[in-house]
């Protein structure tokens, strides 16, 4: 018995020794990720340096292959398991491991460390093109699974939260495609489920505070529009002659926009109700149109939200058919699985806030949406040091974001009697509104845009003429603009701007007229109308598209266009005079 103890025992050394001869383990720290490799030792130099087994082991995760499980090549619906070649360091916080198929498809693996506290891991593989590459991974049984999705897993341990997430995450696999490519893996601090309600009585959540910062906003735009010249933006313009306008400074802004700017390339449709330029700038409006209306039916088409990501898109809305609004608007209600994107929420909402002030009716489409957009905003918002954030992907959002956020939430709050709402939108803007030290007039011009988009000296689009198909619509920065027609067909546009004041206006879905009248008085078309000191036009037939300038001589100015062909005059022989008699020279005539 002790001789085969004995030779039990050499036979199982020998066989790790003849295992182990010409390999070794070799491990190299990253912060707190440590890299594992089987190194081979073989004299043969045909032999790979390292063996087809590592472990990237990272705060109770590892990324790993072994003889059972190796990272996969899945191309053309063919498996191809990735040899391990080699390995770089390349610098002390990232390593790249280098892998190929038989067939001689090579794969890269980086991976580095990041964060303030090395508390973040990132992989990146290069995929080809249509290919997808799995990587086998295990969770540390000192972690658990809080929440789990097929591209995020929430992970606890006694004193760490950590989030895993990839482009598709299943039991024991993670799988990269050439588009989504990438893992993440950090820590993270959870917060408490922030509630409107628990701001109510915070002092920046007042309105009175709100009010005062849209009104510090207007001052700024005005008072430092001259540090702007030198490099003017479109926004810069508009919020300056929009708030001069609105206080009845228009004609003061007439030197202050020099003319480099107004005949410089870096304008569009933007700024056209104000520096003309109406006809070269329409092919940029045109395009800002045709985009909406593409992802309007992609979204139409898809059954998805995507168009509610625009901006100002009530409005929009407005000047198409009756039959494609009705159907956007309904879009919330039809798809089955609702969940919109935080921006399309807001979208959602603003667009309901905006269409209620038009048509209640249609705005009711979008009534049982609304709790869910609330509420995904809501779950989004976190406090630090008494400022109000919103968060994507644990990311907060940037300032003009933000206060798009809580202008929708305001105005909503506002609008619908909802205090907790409005006292949201309340604190983000004024949270996220910078002190006038700390402001640049281009980014108060932009904060203006956002915050002022009701007062209508600045460019908006609006409805002239309703109709179920092709409504007309107008481009334009008057105080309003209405319509009506008469018996004859002929359609009277009464526009209201300040007296003595100039401004153009784009018109949409105009039929071809007979004659107009501005002023009373018959206009012939003139391509040079924009040089002249008075009002003038250009008609685009094949467009349907009516150019105007305005020259008011009155706050309302009338245009009217005229679809009836005149009868001509005829010319009548006077009557002979009758001779008077006794009865008619009794007969009284009226006064």
């Amino acid at each position: 018995m002790l001789g085969l103890i004995v030779l039990y025992s050499l036979i199982i050394v020998g066989i790790f020794a003849l295992q182990f001869r010409n390999q070794s383990l070799f491990s190299k720290n990253f912060a707190q990720l440590r890299l594992t490799l089987s190194e081979n030792h073989s004299d043969d130099k045909s032999e790979k340096p390292f063996d087809d087994t590592f472990f990237i082991a990272f705060k109770g995760i590892t990324f790993y292959a072994d003889e059972d499980n190796k990272p996969v090549l899945i191309q053309n619906a063919q498996r191809h398991p990735l040899i391990f070649q080699n390995w770089q360091e390349l610098d002390e916080n990232s390593f790249q491991l280098d892998f190929k198929t038989e067939e001689g498809a090579k794969i890269a693996v980086n991976c580095s460390v990041s964060g303030e506290e090395k508390d973040s891991v990132t992989l990146t593989a290069t995929v080809p093109l249509g290919a997808q590459v799995e990587i086998p991974y295990k969770l540390s049984k000192s972690y658990t699974v809080t929440d789990s999705t097929k591209q995020k897993i929430t992970l606890k341990s006694s004193n760490t939260h950590t989030i895993l997430n990839a482009p598709q995450i299943e039991e024991n696999i993670i799988s990269l495609n050439s588009a989504q490519n990438k893992i993440t893996y950090f820590n993270f601090k959870p917060v408490k489920q922030f509630q409107f309600a628990k701001i109510m009585d915070n002092p920046l959540a007042a309105e009175n505070l709100y009010g005062e910062n849209v009104r510090r906003i207007r001052n700024f735009c005005l008072t430092n529009f001259d540090s702007a010249i030198e490099n003017l933006t479109e926004n810069t313009v508009n919020a300056y002659m929009a708030e001069m306008t609105e206080k009845g400074r228009y004609l003061e802004t007439q030197t202050k926009i020099p003319a480099a700017y107004r005949n410089g390339s870096r304008r569009t449709y933007e700024t056209a109700p104000y520096l003309n330029n109406l006809v070269q700038m329409d092919s940029s409006l045109s395009m800002k149109i045709e985009n909406l209306n593409y992802n309007m039916n992609y979204s139409l088409e898809k059954q998805n939200l995507t168009i509610f990501e625009s901006e100002n898109l009530a409005s929009f809305l407005l000047t198409r058919s009756f039959g494609k609004s009705l159907s956007v608007l309904n879009l919330p209600s039809k798809i089955s699985n609702f969940s919109p994107t935080l921006i399309q929420a807001v979208g959602i909402i603003e667009t309901y806030t905006s269409m209620k002030q038009i048509d209640k009716n249609m705005s009711s489409l979008l009534e049982g949406s609304l709790e869910k957009c609330l509420s995904l905003i809501e779950r989004s918002c976190s406090i630090e040091n008494d400022i109000l954030y919103v968060n994507v992907n644990n990311e907060k959002l940037d300032d003009l974001t933000t206060i798009r956020i809580g202008k929708a939430l305001a105005e909503y709050g506002k609008q619908n009697g909802n205090s907790q709402a409005q006292a949201a939108g309340n604190m983000l803007v004024n949270c996220r509104i910078p002190a006038n030290e700390q402001l640049e007039i281009q980014k108060a011009a932009d904060i203006y845009s956002i915050l002022m988009n009701e007062n209508t000296y600045m460019p908006h689009l609006k409805v002239v003429k309703s109709a179920s198909v092709n409504p007309m619509w107008a481009w334009t920065v008057a105080k309003s603009v209405t319509s009506t027609v008469d018996a004859e067909g002929t359609i009277t546009i009464a526009t209201t701007f300040p007296q003595d004041a100039t401004h153009y206006m784009i018109l949409k879905n105009v039929e071809p007229f007979k004659e107009i009248e501005i002023y009373g008085l018959k206009f012939r078309t003139d391509p040079r109308f924009e040089s002249y000191n008075s009002s003038g036009y250009v008609y685009d037939e094949k467009t349907k598209t009516l150019y105007l300038k305005y020259r008011h001589k009155n706050e309302t100015e009338i245009v009217r266009l005229i679809y009836k062909e005149e009868a001509p005059v005829v010319e009548t022989p006077a009557p002979e005079e009758a001779p008077v008699t006794e009865e008619t020279a009794a007969t009284p005539v009226a006064p």
